[in-house]
């Protein structure tokens, strides 16, 4: 199975007015002035390098991230196909709280980037993770496994609420016991489908995958027998 071809096709609306427009033009005041600052500084050459850390409880907080994207590489995890992508993820999240934190700070001597600063970068992060996992990423065996079950039963039963025995689905399926097993939480995840209802599309796979990615993207404020 392969990901979904997107050559050729973009979404989205490039001339209707959006709000994050004022936003980006206000970045990219910003990030003239600072490159304009610098130059002049330097006579027109690049400024010596400047070596940012993070405060004590965003280092905390980079530490938990780490640990989080490293058990999601494990069997069954969003990044199970996509271990490259999440060796990059953390990296391009620094990379993106280094950047606010140069434009936003107050002083030009704060080399510190916040809790606050981190946790807005890792937002921005994990929307691209996301539409990287949605559109990119091969499936794992446990979400094809889901979208069977559901596709089989389900879908075809007209959404009924009736009741399956292991039995029942293992032949209608062709799926292990075991294999049904493994593939019950990610289709209870089905439950949380509100949090995709922006999503145009019937597939259920998308859906859970979508829904999957929630749960560990919320992994800051989520109870620890999510995390």
């Amino acid at each position: 199975m392969y990901a979904t071809s997107t050559i050729g096709t973009r979404e989205g609306n490039n001339n209707k007015e959006d709000d994050n427009d004022r936003y980006l033009s206000n970045f990219y005041e910003r990030i003239s002035k600072l490159l304009r600052t610098t130059l002049k500084s330097t006579n027109g050459k690049l400024s010596d390098p400047t070596v940012l850390t993070f405060t004590p409880i965003a280092q905390k907080n980079w530490e938990n991230t780490y640990q989080i994207i490293e058990s999601q590489c494990l069997p069954g995890g969003v990044y199970e196909n996509a271990f490259d992508h999440a060796s990059k993820l953390l990296d391009n999240i620094d990379r993106i709280a280094a950047l606010i934190h140069l434009c936003e700070r107050k002083d030009d001597d704060d080399n510190e980037i916040d809790e606050g600063t981190f946790l807005f970068a890792c937002e921005i992060g994990m929307r691209y993770t996301l539409h990287f996992l949605t559109y990119f990423s091969v499936p794992t065996k446990i979400q094809m496994d889901a979208e069977k079950i559901y596709n089989k039963l389900f879908a075809k039963l007209g959404h009924s609420k009736e009741l399956f025995g292991l039995s029942y689905v293992s032949q209608h399926t062709h799926l292990t016991v075991k294999e049904i097993k493994q593939a019950l939480p990610l289709l209870e995840k089905k439950a949380l489908s509100h949090f995709t209802a922006q999503i145009a599309t019937n597939s259920f796979l998308t859906q859970t995958r979508m829904i999957e990615w929630v749960l560990v993207a919320g992994w800051h404020d989520a109870p620890k027998s999510v995390r």
